[in-house]
């Protein structure tokens, strides 16, 4: 049976990790958050994505890891599979934190919400460090209510 939880799915490369380094306060940020069930979707390999993740120790944060090994985004296939796994129906208790165009139309494509963070996002990675939970709640229904609406 299909739960309607909150669940927070992490774009991997840009949005967690630069090719280099992991972003500053990603363990801090996750672990503030540990209200919420946490799972990573990307188009990268799951290998090497499950690996970095065992190396930096953040494994224990993701209750499940899926690289784009079978469907990439935006292919909204790439989050209902991922959403099977856990047991989690698509729906606005669900938010897509990416920094890509692909990854916001595979979260709204699944029914699902969204936060782009980036130069060119809804938000910078600074100021998502010092959201709270309520914030991310918050942020989870108004991203769907923006895009029942038409609004992007």
């Amino acid at each position: 049976m299909m739960q309607h939880k909150n669940l927070i799915v992490w774009d991997w490369a840009q949005t967690l990790i630069t090719p280099a380094f992991p972003l500053k306060g990603v363990s801090e940020l996750l672990d503030k958050l540990s209200d919420f069930d946490h799972a990573v979707l990307s188009n990268g390999s799951q290998q090497i994505i499950t690996q970095q993740a065992i190396t930096l120790g953040w494994h224990k944060y993701f209750k499940v890891i899926r690289g784009g090994d079978e469907f990439q985004k935006p292919d909204p296939r790439a989050m209902y599979s991922l959403l099977v796994i856990l047991g989690v129906s698509p729906g606005p208790h669900v938010l897509m934190i990416g920094d890509s165009e692909s990854d916001m139309l595979c979260a709204r494509n699944a029914g699902c919400s969204w936060l782009l963070v980036g130069d060119d996002g809804d938000v910078s990675f600074d100021v998502l460090r010092k959201m709270n939970t309520r914030d991310f709640l918050d942020k989870t229904y108004t991203r769907v209510d923006d895009c029942a609406s038409g609004a992007t």
